[in-house]
């Protein structure tokens, strides 16, 4: 049984940062008043059953053709490994829900070409909040040192509840966020993408033996070798491992091999593969290689 939810912007925003939207969308004057109320207050159905009985109803017609086939498609102008890779007769020309009708045609059920771009499916009905959001002006075109409110409220609301702290227990996610306790949880770090976050981690581990730039005072490992333990593969090697988008990670799953070797045989850093699953190749490499 699903249990939709339905929620309004100020029932997510608060009122608070709700009555500054109100205040601003008054000041520029696109809005009335009632309009702004409308949109802060009303509350929207995240999953309506006729929703989702539309989606049940059209799974029969998973992998026929529903419209006719977009003639002539554009080709595009990528490298020819990419184009070899890519199967343009699905790619969407709508969505609804699992659905995607591709230019095919063909309605076709979500799944890895999504990737983790729809968690939700197409067109949730709950994202139109979001539409509610841009009308009300809230901008998402703002720099990392003017980081919006609902950013900030997220951040917090993560620290809570990987703590394990109720709602509304103010005082104890103000203890958790001033800490300055060891292997304490208390801060966010706002990156777009996993690759971007991945990078973020081992630019923070590089720190400890490398300066950034020459302000930076010597760091504390400076005369160590660092040693990125990597998930490896079932031959030893690290082709297992997270491929990355940049160059030192991508050296993490063993591509660019020549400049690895180089790399390690100067002494600059090592990549070290772990076997899957294996605690106790884990622990043994760990007292090799923390010394």
């Amino acid at each position: 049984m699903i249990k939709s939810i339905k929620k309004s912007l100020r029932d997510l925003l608060g009122d608070a940062y709700s009555n500054s939207l109100k205040n601003g969308a008054l000041f520029f004057g696109e809005l009335s008043e009632k309009e702004i109320d409308r949109l802060l207050d009303e509350r929207i159905d995240f999953l309506p059953d006729q929703f989702l009985q539309k989606n049940m109803k059209l799974l029969e017609k998973v992998g026929t053709r529903v419209i006719p086939e977009m003639k002539n498609p554009r080709a595009g102008a990528s490298t020819d490994a990419y184009i070899k890779a890519s199967n343009i007769q699905e790619a969407p020309v709508g969505g609804l829900g699992t659905l995607r009708l591709g230019e095919d045609g063909k309605l076709h059920l979500i799944s890895k070409s999504e990737h983790y771009h729809a968690p939700l499916g197409h067109n949730f009905p709950g994202y139109r909040l979001l539409e509610r959001a841009y009308r009300l002006g809230i901008n998402n075109a703002t720099h990392n040192n003017t980081r919006g409110s609902i950013t900030r409220f997220h951040e917090t609301e993560l620290i809570r509840t990987i703590n394990g702290l109720d709602q509304g227990d103010h005082e104890g996610l103000n203890h958790i966020i001033q800490s300055k306790e060891d292997k304490v949880l208390n801060r966010v770090i706002n990156m777009q993408t996993g690759s971007l976050a991945a990078e973020a981690g081992v630019k923070m581990m590089l720190a400890r033996f490398y300066r950034l730039d020459k302000t930076y005072e010597n760091p504390k490992y400076q005369d160590r070798i660092p040693v990125f333990f990597v998930m490896g593969d079932y031959e030893g090697g690290g082709v297992a491992n997270y491929h990355g988008t940049i160059m030192l990670t991508q050296i993490f799953r063993d591509m660019w091999p020549e400049l690895s070797q180089r790399i390690e045989k100067a002494g600059l850093m090592k990549v070290c593969p772990v076997n899957i699953n294996d605690l106790d190749d884990f622990k043994n490499k760990m007292e090799v290689y923390n010394q």
